[in-house]
């Protein structure tokens, strides 16, 4: 959970500020960015314009992040305290919920795996009136129109070009999936070995050394940039070229990727939960992520970001960590 917790609120805070910031350009006389521009720093006349489908991308993260609720509801609403003496630990609602966030985040998952299948086919397919551009083109006499008729052979060829990439980057992309889960299978484990390792005390009595503080905060601050390099390094490299495209892209992608959390991933330890019999104690990481997702989306009104909103997205990011330990402290008992 704090693997999860922090790779998420790290994408949303920190590459979301980091993006704006290297990404800024001028904005014009209708609010608007001006590629290319942007030396300089002003909070209130600088910022980045994005694409309309970026809005699409963001209302997804915002209706994908309350599957959260189901199991936390539940647990909001009876909780162990109310929940009679059980053996074993788990509580039946806890395995109830957990089976029931893992059945509907599998079918959100789907959902937006078809949505982004549709979404890339309708960008990279040739449209229906350039095909029939290309067909009545083709059908020309070349003795008539021999200019013409040759420029139509290139397309076709663009066109059959344009397919085959398509076969190619598909079986590269799935090579490089099948090898990036056969990484995550092996090192995943030893990893999260070293993580409980470096805090355990028992270390300390048999000599060693050991990190005094608890394993979430290990998780939640190291392993996301490990989990998560690549998000952030690309997000900021597109954004780094001050186009309107590149910066939609960023901002779709870090949206996808709490999308991602929000469904696979949270899919994913639900089922451990249910599978293993697993208590919840997790009501402060969930509110934590839950009031992030939410306060970047209001942050993301309109598609113009303004400068000045890095410094409270940002601080989001810390706010993040000072809420979890005010919401597990003794004081207050989230857990």
């Amino acid at each position: 959970m704090g693997t999860l917790a922090g790779s998420t609120i790290m994408l949303l805070t920190l590459s979301w500020g980091g993006s704006l910031f290297i990404g800024r350009c001028d904005l014009d006389s209708n609010g608007e960015a001006i590629e290319g521009t942007g030396k300089g720093i002003n909070c209130l006349k600088q910022g980045v314009t994005l694409l309309p489908s970026v809005q699409k991308s963001s209302n997804i993260m915002l209706i994908t992040s309350l599957l959260y609720l189901v199991v936390q509801s539940a647990d909001w609403h009876w909780g162990p305290k109310k929940y009679p003496p059980h053996d074993p630990p788990q509580p039946k609602y806890v395995k109830d919920s957990a089976l029931a966030t893992v059945i509907l985040c599998a079918i959100s998952f789907v959902a937006y795996l078809a949505f982004l299948i549709r979404k890339t086919v309708e960008v990279e397919s040739l449209t229906p009136a350039q095909k029939e551009q290309i067909d009545i083109k083709t059908r020309q006499p070349s003795e008539i129109d021999p200019i013409v008729t040759k420029e139509s052979e290139n397309e076709l060829e663009e066109a059959t070009d344009k397919e085959r990439s398509k076969v190619v980057v598909a079986l590269k992309c799935f090579f490089m999936l099948c090898g990036g889960v056969a990484m995550v299978t092996i090192f995943s484990d030893p990893m999260c070995d070293v993580l409980s390792g470096i805090t355990n005390k028992a270390n300390g009595d048999n000599g060693g050394s050991y990190i005094n503080i608890s394993p979430f905060y290990v998780s939640f601050v190291v392993t996301p940039i490990c989990s998560n390099a690549s998000e952030l390094v690309s997000s900021l490299l597109f954004a780094a070229k001050k186009k309107k495209e590149n910066v939609s892209i960023t901002y779709a992608q870090l949206y996808g990727a709490a999308t991602m959390n929000n469904t696979m991933c949270l899919g994913i330890f639900c089922a451990l939960v249910y599978i293993k019999g697993l208590e919840w104690y997790y009501s402060a990481e969930v509110t934590v992520i839950l009031l992030v997702q939410w306060l970047v989306f209001v942050m993301g009104f309109p598609l113009t970001y303004k400068l000045w909103k890095v410094v409270p997205v940002a601080f989001l990011y810390v706010f993040s960590i000072i809420l979890i330990a005010i919401l597990e402290s003794t004081a207050v008992g989230w857990k």
